[in-house]
């Protein structure tokens, strides 16, 4: 009886005494919920000016009118009886012109998003991709870039596979990025589907979208890469390894001169290949005059000018052959965005991009793989968020990365990183091919804390409020936009790259 008296005034002063820890732990519960309530009331709140902003600063991007941007989105989430229209005919470097052509499109409705409007579009950025490098060129490339992409969504949704466009033979009926028919000497471009990847294709002027470029060799008896990489200097790859990748898009590049082709291209990867059995190593100064160190698009335009000086039996200069293969450069946008370049190894504000092989007078676009399905949603997303940070920087908002970034991250994520590389083989797993693994947490950081955050928390505020986030066609580019910018806005973990 005294025990069970003993044990029940202990049981008794036990409750009490736990009494305020639970109540501490219900009002802590209850402040918790008040705050997310208020935060989801003042976002609801915040909302709509974010996409108010965000379709005017994408219409200027675009170079049209705010008008014709809803206008011409409403259209394409219709299906409406129209009498075809030569809509491109109306387009120009200007933003009336612009306008104008969205608004024929819009009056025609989904129907208007056929492969007969890719093809005519895709021929005409072709062609301002090779020869423009004016800011309403720009505009008009990357209005097209949109248009094309909705079109491949729109086909997507029939079950058309769009995953490979042919110039010559339109869409392919192919799905893998391995299954085109590659021939000896292909040069081709990639960009992966990282923060970082969205950083690199946005940070110049023209904003030519590749981040990498390389040569294949295919014979008999392999299929292989040659390529300059910051991290190894010129190396190679197997096509198994190639291809397990997860860079988004492909763009295939080939030699115009097609008798000479074969010749041109022999000369031109056996020096590649010397150079990958000689290690010669990267090229830091991008002089392209020094054969002695390598970067990707000077390994490239330097084996096929002597492929081309061979094939014509020494009937041109060689120099300028090399000197003339690329026929524009791109520049880094402006000084605030080359000084946090810096942190990436960049040091010079004019500099060869991968892309600029695009403007090469020698070469032609074969064909281009860019993925479809929820995959097209990934890339918006990281061509949104990567627009807003360059924009933030453009406005004179300084990034730095904070001391935890560089002694701590960095060599948890470069050891991080080296073991994924040295494990899987998937090499650079966290970046796209050909950046430099030394700044590797600097690029980790960006990537875990400051852009998959914010994607995460806005495709998640989309969803709560009935938007499908994977709808390209009923959801604007801008509402998303929108949603990504604010979560920017709202993203503490941006301290980590910020003094």
């Amino acid at each position: 009886m005294k025990n069970m008296i003993l044990a029940t005034a202990l049981l008794a002063s036990t409750s009490i005494l736990a009494m305020p820890i639970q109540t501490q732990k219900h009002l802590n519960d209850k402040r918790e919920q008040m705050r997310y309530v208020q935060a989801e009331l003042n976002r609801k709140s915040d909302i709509p000016n974010y996409i108010g902003n965000a379709k005017n600063v994408l219409a200027k991007k675009f170079g049209v009118s705010e008008s014709s941007l809803a206008n011409f989105w409403q259209g394409i989430s219709s299906v409406q009886p129209s009498t075809p229209q030569d809509c491109l005919n109306l387009l120009d470097d200007n933003d009336t012109q612009r306008s104008l052509f969205l608004d024929c499109l819009a009056d025609q409705g989904k129907n208007i998003l056929n492969e007969t409007l890719y093809k005519d579009i895709n021929h005409y950025k072709l062609k301002k991709l090779q020869f423009t490098n004016s800011p309403e060129g720009q505009k008009t490339i990357t209005l097209l870039f949109i248009i094309e992409e909705l079109i491949k969504f729109e086909r997507n949704l029939k079950g058309k596979n769009s995953n490979w466009y042919s110039v010559e033979n339109g869409f392919l009926d192919i799905s893998d990025k391995a299954d085109f028919p590659y021939e000896n000497g292909d040069i081709l471009l990639e960009v992966g589907s990282s923060s970082i990847s969205a950083l690199i294709t946005q940070s110049t002027f023209p904003e030519r979208k590749f981040s990498h470029a390389f040569v294949l060799k295919i014979d008999d008896k392999a299929f292989q890469t040659f390529e300059a990489l910051i991290e190894t200097g010129v190396t190679s790859r197997s096509k198994k390894e190639l291809f397990k990748n997860e860079f988004q898009t492909v763009l295939v590049l080939r030699l115009k001169d097609k008798d000479k082709r074969a010749t041109v291209s022999q000369v031109a990867t056996q020096c590649a290949e010397e150079h990958y059995n000689k290690n010669t190593p990267y090229d830091f100064a991008f002089d392209s005059s020094n054969e002695d160190r390598m970067f990707c698009s000077e390994l490239v335009s330097t084996c096929f000018a002597k492929g081309i000086y061979e094939a014509n039996n020494g009937q041109v200069s060689f120099e300028d052959v090399r000197d003339n293969f690329i026929s524009q450069q791109a520049t880094v946008k402006s000084d605030a965005l080359f000084k946090f370049l810096n942190n990436f190894g960049v040091t010079q504000e004019t500099m060869p991009s991968p892309g600029d092989l695009l403007s090469s007078p020698y070469l032609e676009v074969v064909a281009e793989f860019r993925k479809t399905d929820s995959n097209q949603s990934k890339l918006w997303n990281v061509i949104s968020w990567g627009d807003i940070f360059v924009n933030k920087i453009d406005q004179g908002t300084e990034f730095n990365f904070s001391w935890f970034s560089k002694y701590l991250a960095k060599p948890i994520l470069n050891a991080v990183n080296w073991t994924l590389d040295t494990v899987t083989g998937n090499e650079m797993m966290f970046l796209p091919t050909g950046i430099d693994a030394t700044v590797a947490g600097y690029m980790s950081v960006m990537e875990l804390m400051t852009y998959k955050p914010v994607v995460k928390n806005a495709l998640a505020a989309m969803k709560r409020d009935g938007i499908d986030t994977d709808d390209l066609l009923n959801t604007p580019i801008w509402v998303r936009y929108a949603y990504l910018h604010y979560y920017f806005e709202k993203n503490k973990m941006i301290r980590y790259i910020s003094r």
